[in-house]
């Protein structure tokens, strides 16, 4: 733009489009998105603002809306550019960011989790962001299976840091494939395809809807400690037992170690209708007779999808009342 009378007049216009967006809750994040860009491309911000910063944050006081949600949308398109730029480089096509249709919040978490810690500080692991973002553009990673993931993948990593102050090199990279292992599995369990065949011939009314949820890092008291163990996944589901509701207790193993080492993954069995292992399909040659026959067994497929390989017998939780209660309150 040549003259500052050009650029003050885009830049009101810009001003004006955003407002109508912002007002719409962000919904329509993409052109949001893409107006800032042009301002700061073209540092049209200049003819006010000594920053892009403070252009943001007069930007949030016009129009009544928090700084962050404006960083957020911009952050959210960075993420998807990146992606596209990584699979341009391959010669891969992608759709365009208008006709994506991820939400905001999918793209955070998933620019989390394909940001790996090294000794160098933060970098991102490209293989990761390309995956994650083709699936959740074709609709396979819903918002709350990432969140659940997220929440799991975390737990590893902050386990995995809380043990070094100083994490070499080949560490982060151990920790961060256990990491991506375990994300892996909690996300297939997102779906409950890999569910036992209904065992009853119950005649479902209309009004009657088939449920499965899952809940991750689920808390119980086994009373075998002062602080409460934690079920990787809990699944909770009315198609099985129709129109009962089970409960599925479910741990990730992604290593024999892994498997060796945990004494507790038993004691759930007290809390849950039925106790299940996950793992990477590749791992079950190596532990399969460190489980016990009572226990089912989950395989995670190499397109990551969830095999029942093993049905686990009907357990005799003492506290399934307990946990039922922890369900409805998470639930509300």
């Amino acid at each position: 733009m040549s003259t500052v009378e050009d650029k003050v007049e885009r830049l009101d216009c810009i001003e004006h489009d955003l407002h109508s967006v912002l007002e719409r809750d962000c919904k329509s994040w993409v052109k949001a998105y893409k107006l800032m860009e042009e301002v700061q491309a073209n540092k049209l911000y200049e003819v006010r603002y000594r920053s892009f910063s403070a252009w943001v944050k007069d930007l949030a006081i016009k129009n009544g809306t928090a700084e962050s949600v404006i960083w957020r949308i911009k952050k959210a398109g960075r993420v998807y550019q990146e992606y596209s730029n990584l699979q341009e480089e391959r010669n891969v096509k992608v759709d365009r960011m208008e006709d994506a249709a991820i939400p905001i919040e999918s793209m955070e978490i998933i620019s989390k989790i394909a940001t790996k810690q090294g000794e160098s500080g933060k970098a991102r692991n490209e293989e990761v962001l390309i995956d994650l973002m083709d699936r959740a553009s074709k609709g396979e990673l819903t918002r709350n299976s990432l969140r659940s993931a997220w929440q799991t993948t975390r737990e590893v990593r902050t386990a995995g840091e809380s043990k070094s102050k100083r994490i070499t090199t080949s560490k982060a990279d151990e920790l961060e494939k256990k990491s991506m292992q375990t994300f892996e599995v909690v996300t297939a369990l997102s779906n409950p395809e890999w569910l036992p065949k209904t065992s009853t011939e119950f005649v479902r009314p209309q009004y009657f809807f088939d449920k499965y949820r899952t809940f991750t890092e689920f808390a119980v008291q086994t009373g075998t400690s002062k602080k409460s163990r934690r079920i990787d996944v809990v699944a909770v589901e009315n198609m099985t037992h129709a129109p009962e509701m089970t409960i599925h207790g479910i741990e990730i193993k992604v290593s024999k170690t892994d498997l060796k080492r945990d004494h507790k993954y038993t004691e759930y069995c007290s809390h849950v209708d039925y106790m299940y292992l996950a793992m990477p399909e590749e791992l079950l040659s190596e532990v399969s007779e460190l489980i016990p026959e009572r226990i089912g067994i989950i395989l995670i497929s190499e397109d990551k999808k969830p095999i029942l390989y093993r049905e686990s017998e009907k357990m005799k939780p003492r506290h399934r009342m307990k946990t039922l209660e922890t369900v409805i309150y998470k639930s509300i």
